[in-house]
């Protein structure tokens, strides 16, 4: 059990960053697709799909 806890704050430790750009991506993501203009979610989901590939 002990491994396992460790295992995942070494994971979330090592990839603090890309989780952190993640979550921005997401969260901007969902504000985009709030807005009345669906040209702005469009161009969000998008670029959460890009950033989904790198």
């Amino acid at each position: 059990m002990a491994i396992a806890i460790y295992d995942i704050v070494m994971f979330f430790t090592n990839r603090s960053s890309q989780v952190i750009e993640l979550a921005q991506a997401v969260t901007g993501a969902v504000g985009a697709l709030a807005s009345p203009n669906p040209g702005i979610a469009k161009g969000a989901v998008g670029n959460l799909k890009v950033r989904r590939r790198k």
